[in-house]
């Protein structure tokens, strides 16, 4: 094999390998963008055949079965939603998940009763009250979906028949018996194997709900960021035409220097209780033309304005707040500012 082969057939091999590569990356980016959203439309279709046939059982009009398992489905996925929503406008994250040990459950039940001389309440979710709807809702689902697709099974140990030939229902506590005792394997696999598909069912639906709701928020800052970055660069260009006069307010600008100053006289209603992203998302919503490399100093001398009700330690968070927002962005270096 001469020299020129050699190279032909190792670009040969090249090119296959990034071929390849590429079409791996394609079908890992289609299945991320939408493999999600199919697989959630997927299961809600499974699940909603699940609810409606445990709905029949005692609901005796069909389209009403039909109509209130698929608003099942749509509030459990709302409740996904607005729990993520809630959390992310509050600034609230978990802890992060631990793996379990007798330890934290000792732990969790001293917490509970109020054991321990350092015993202080933790913060509870801003979306606590949707948690327990979708607790609620799980649980509902749950019954629903597994009484439907096993009706056959439970009406098989439901009834007996009688003396005339006649088939008799029996009290609650004769059908467990008789499940228990009289069940087939077939009985036995068919019980778990529909018990198990009804929780992947119902949690995958959730778990990719949830999926989504994040993915929605991640793209709604990434938007918001582009929207600030774009609004910089316009108004720097309009400060560079007109370097005499205010871009939010059209009027001059003190002194000589040409810099952009804006009244920092109170704090813009700042509490203690915020958040340092909600301060920082308050200032940009009063100051929609602020510069991100200049408002860094001007959003700590509002709070700083505000030194009554708003401690050194918020001040701080807002600086790592701002500095982390313009970390990566098309701005102006920013200058460190004394606490």
């Amino acid at each position: 094999m001469t020299r020129r082969q050699r190279w032909d057939y190792d670009e040969i091999l090249n090119g296959v390998l990034v071929l390849g590569d590429a079409i791996l990356a394609l079908i890992q980016t289609l299945i991320i963008a939408f493999g999600a959203l199919v697989g959630l439309i997927v299961l809600g279709i499974v699940e909603h055949n699940g609810i409606q046939t445990g709905l029949d059982w005692f609901l005796e009009d069909s389209n009403m079965a039909w109509f209130a398992a698929l608003a099942m489905i749509i509030f459990n996925m709302i409740v996904e939603f607005m729990i993520v929503h809630i959390e992310d406008v509050n600034d609230f994250h978990m802890e992060s998940q631990t793996k379990w040990s007798l330890r934290l459950m000792v732990g969790n039940l001293g917490y509970r009763i109020g054991l321990g001389e350092n015993w202080e309440p933790l913060a509870s979710s801003p979306a606590h009250r949707f948690y327990t709807w979708r607790a609620l809702t799980t649980v509902a689902i749950f019954i629903l979906a597994l009484a439907g697709r096993m009706q056959q099974n439970i009406e098989k140990v439901s009834m007996i028949q009688g003396n005339a030939g006649v088939e008799v229902a029996v009290p609650v506590m004769d059908g467990l018996h008789q499940l228990v005792t009289q069940s087939t394997l077939a009985d036995i696999f068919t019980w778990a194997g529909g018990m198990v598909f009804t929780m992947v069912a119902l949690f995958g639906m959730q778990g990719l709900t949830n999926y989504i709701a994040v993915r929605v928020v991640h793209i709604r800052g990434a938007m918001e960021k582009r929207e600030r970055v774009q609004r910089a660069r316009e108004t720097r260009k309009w400060n560079a035409r007109h370097p005499g006069s205010n871009a939010s307010t059209g009027l001059p600008l003190e002194g000589s220097t040409g810099k952009r100053v804006e009244s920092t006289g109170s704090a813009m209603g700042y509490s203690k209780n915020m958040s340092a992203r909600a301060i920082v998302e308050r200032y940009y919503a009063e100051h929609p033309y602020a510069l991100e490399s200049q408002s860094l100093n001007e959003v700590v001398e509002h709070i700083k304005a505000g030194g009554q009700s708003v401690g050194k330690s918020t001040v701080g968070n807002v600086r790592s707040e701002m500095l982390a927002r313009i970390s990566d962005e098309d701005t102006e270096p920013v200058e460190a500012v004394e606490g």
